[in-house]
């Protein structure tokens, strides 16, 4: 019960797919799928502590209870550190640590702060999200019908008798020309995707004491290509370590007394944090992929079009083509976009073609000119009209 009590956060997390599409796939993986693993990181993390005993100690001195408490509050050290037959020392233990390491603080303190690391990690990867959610402000929502979303619209063949239609153009052409600050706030929430997850990197390198920069290719290193010669998973998260307990005898005299202690949940921990390096590679390769692309969207006002109408075919009007590249600014264009993911096909296609006779600047032009060329009426004609009238006789009375 406890443990699906935990796992709760971690179901809503993990639902990629909602009635309403505000966002894009890769914001979705930050916010939803890299919130949902660091929440099941520290859910394994947490399950631990009931699954078995995270420390173990071995020594016949003193009372286990309280030297096992005592090495995991103030924690151990590595085992052979500085000695002369170090190497030899680690090797028996199978726990080879990085020779010649800069780092100079040998205890191992930090395993008690993974869970804690975990979720702060998740919480810095919803932060964009909800900062995006305050600024959508539901516009998307204020959009959305499930009418335009459904294969029921599809049965309704005439334009002028869907309400829903012609709701959804005039509520646009209302707002339209004020959608670019939508997009761009959109933009700096995916930038801020990328940023929090380089800080998010440096600090779990920096928890981990310079360990988590190059963790998986280290790994691959010993695992695969030979080329490392030391334990990179011990290295990172020592199983066997060595806890000193400081007393005074009972001639009043202190004493030193030294165990071995096992680490059990080191060795979910080294797991977790590989499958963390790979997750946020993959997860940062993409995220500058969606930027660049954001870039591009920008720069080739075709290209974003194009995206709009790919698979329309013959569905697109030319009245919606010459909506899309003669009156849209990037703004719109993105609002489109979203709506395009929160309607169906044909409705979309509908729409579009409503926009476009609604909002054609090139036909309304010539209208206008043509109107004004034209003259109230003509002068010449009513001179002679004029002078035909004045030199004609006058009409007999009747009697």
């Amino acid at each position: 019960m406890v443990l699906g009590g935990m796992l709760d956060p971690l179901k809503s997390a993990v639902k990629f797919h909602k009635e309403i599409d505000k966002d894009n796939f890769t914001f979705k993986l930050f916010y939803r799928a890299s919130y949902g693993l660091c929440i099941l990181a520290s859910t394994l993390v947490g399950a631990s502590a009931y699954i078995g005993d995270p420390i173990e100690c071995n020594q016949d001195k003193v009372d286990e209870g309280v030297f096992e408490d005592h090495c995991w509050i103030h924690g151990t050290e590595r085992i052979g550190v500085g000695k002369e037959n170090e190497r030899e020392i680690q090797e028996h233990f199978g726990c080879i640590a990085r020779p010649d390491t800069e780092d100079k603080d040998n205890t191992t303190v930090f395993y008690q702060w993974v869970i804690f690391a975990m979720l702060i990690s998740a919480g810095l990867f919803k932060l964009p999200y909800i900062i995006w959610k305050l600024f959508e402000g539901g516009l998307m929502k204020s959009f959305y019908d499930k009418e335009a979303k459904s294969i029921e619209f599809r049965k309704k063949k005439d334009e002028t008798d869907n309400s829903t239609n012609k709701e959804t153009a005039r509520f646009f052409n209302q707002l339209k020309g004020s959608f670019r600050s939508y997009y761009f706030a959109f933009l700096a929430c995916e930038m801020f995707n990328v940023g929090i997850l380089l800080v998010i990197w440096v600090s779990t390198d920096k928890f981990l004491h310079g360990n988590f920069h190059n963790y998986g290719a280290e790994v691959y290193g010993e695992l695969v290509t030979k080329t490392v010669d030391f334990n990179v998973m011990c290295n990172a998260f020592p199983t066997a370590t060595s806890c000193t307990f400081n007393q005074y005898g009972s001639g009043g005299k202190p004493e030193h007394i030294n165990g071995i202690c096992i680490l059990s949940q080191n060795i979910i921990n080294q797991k977790i944090y590989l499958v963390l390096w790979l997750w946020y590679i993959l997860v940062l390769l993409i995220g500058v992929v969606q930027l660049v692309f954001e870039a591009v969207v920008i720069a080739v006002p075709a290209f974003r079009n194009l995206l709009i109408t790919w698979n329309m075919g013959k569905n697109v009007t030319p009245n919606a083509q010459k909506f899309l590249n003669r009156s849209c600014n990037i703004g719109d264009w993105f609002v489109l976009y979203q709506l395009r993911k929160n309607t169906d096909k044909q409705f979309f296609c509908l729409l579009l073609d409503k926009l476009g006779k609604d909002f054609n600047p090139t036909v309304q032009t010539k209208v206008q000119t043509q109107i004004s060329a034209v003259p109230l009426y003509d002068n010449k004609a009513v001179e002679m009209e004029m002078k035909v009238l004045e030199s004609a006789p006058p009409l007999p009375m009747k009697t």
